[in-house]
């Protein structure tokens, strides 16, 4: 065996074999935990060797590798109630090939007393308080809370993306966290063509934009009553409308109720979003049961002035230098002053500071990777 071969094996030896299980999957498409990963694999894929388990229902185009990951299908749904077998399979097969699992989400968490016997290391980043959610009935409630006591009792080391999580688990578990954010800076800003005013002709003119799954509590209610009352600024909400009957009745009541609201089926190509995102003169953030939202963490690396639902997480994430509403009525006395008053653009310029400063993907993915390797 020559010496090139043998030294080009040693490197090799040398990557962690990282396995991300909890996702739907690359390329990422609509979510956080997709982005995450993708991010993880694009930065640091010269130092791991990564394997990324994914929903075979959620890809048209079944890839075998992406950004140099592995990718292993599961035939499972990654969401709703097949999202706990669908993790606890992921998670039974990463226990056997990998160095370190990151686990997205608690829905392995059944497994995880078993993992932990085992004596394998793995970093989990549960995400939002996903059991307080409205749209879960009780008994569901119960099963993703059981699943998030199980996980975060028998994870070796646990990440949160925002302070206000941290808090929560060092009250209720007392349990420490590291406190990893999400990046935004792969969302690029892109000067509205001709041919994509023709398609979004309200591109040509002032709107405010918000962008969120239809669920009850991202508010997206509270932001559509408040443009009821304001006629001549443009609002583009962009959501899943179809996929539950918040959303779908939402859209029966406001898709043709006036001109000036104008409701967009989810878009998935990241150019398309990038641009209606770019051209928006104010970004409004209706979640209020995440942590750090990745479309918030995007606006902000956008340099988009933002409002934001008010609550204790995004408080954090804008270190409290956004503008903050709980009602309709507040949300539109704040979106008239805003036009109405050009010193409140300094809102745009804070933010940018403070994504530059923590929502950056090079500096998440040096995060996560001093935690691979402890």
């Amino acid at each position: 065996m020559s010496m090139l071969p043998a030294g080009l094996l040693i490197v090799s030896n040398l990557k962690l074999k990282v396995h991300i299980v909890g996702t739907n999957g690359l390329p990422a498409n609509y979510g956080g935990f997709e982005t995450l990963t993708e991010n993880l694999c694009r930065e640091l894929n010269k130092d791991c060797d990564f394997t990324v388990y994914c929903s075979a229902n959620n890809q048209e185009i079944k890839k075998d590798y992406h950004l140099g990951a592995k990718l292993v299908h599961i035939p499972l749904k990654a969401n709703g109630w097949q999202s706990i077998p669908y993790d606890c399979i992921s998670l039974v097969i990463a226990v056997f090939k990998s160095d370190v699992i990151l686990m997205l989400g608690s829905s392995g968490g059944f497994v995880m007393p078993f993992i932990r016997f085992l004596g394998k290391k793995v970093i989990v980043n549960v995400g939002g308080v996903d059991w307080k959610r409205d749209k879960w009935g009780p008994i569901t409630k119960k099963i993703i809370r059981c699943c998030e006591y199980l996980t975060i009792r028998n994870a070796s080391k646990l990440v949160v993306d925002n302070q206000y999580i941290k808090n929560l688990y060092l009250n209720e578990y007392s349990e420490n966290s590291e406190l990893i954010a999400y990046g935004g800076d792969h969302a690029k800003k892109i000067i509205s063509s001709s041919s994509m005013i023709k398609d979004y002709p309200f591109l040509s003119g002032k709107y405010c934009l918000s962008v969120s799954r239809a669920q009850k509590d991202n508010n997206i209610h509270t932001l559509l009553h408040a443009f009821e009352g304001i006629n001549d600024i443009n609002l583009v909400v962009i959501s899943n409308w179809q996929s539950s009957k918040y959303g779908k009745d939402l859209y029966e009541s406001y898709a043709h109720l006036s001109k000036n609201i104008i409701l967009l089926d989810a878009i998935y190509e990241q150019e398309i979003l990038d641009v209606i995102r770019s051209n928006a003169h104010l970004y409004i953030h209706t979640h209020s049961a995440c942590g750090t939202a990745p479309s918030l963490v995007e606006a902000m690396c956008l340099n988009l002035p933002v409002f934001c639902f008010d609550c204790e997480a995004n408080r954090f994430s804008t270190e409290e230098l956004s503008k903050y509403f709980s009602t309709s009525d507040e949300l539109k006395s704040l979106v008239n002053d805003y036009f109405c008053s050009p010193t409140l653009l300094d809102i745009s310029k804070n933010l940018t500071l403070v994504a530059n400063k923590k929502y950056t993907w090079s500096q998440v993915a040096k995060s996560y990777f001093t935690l691979f390797k402890k």
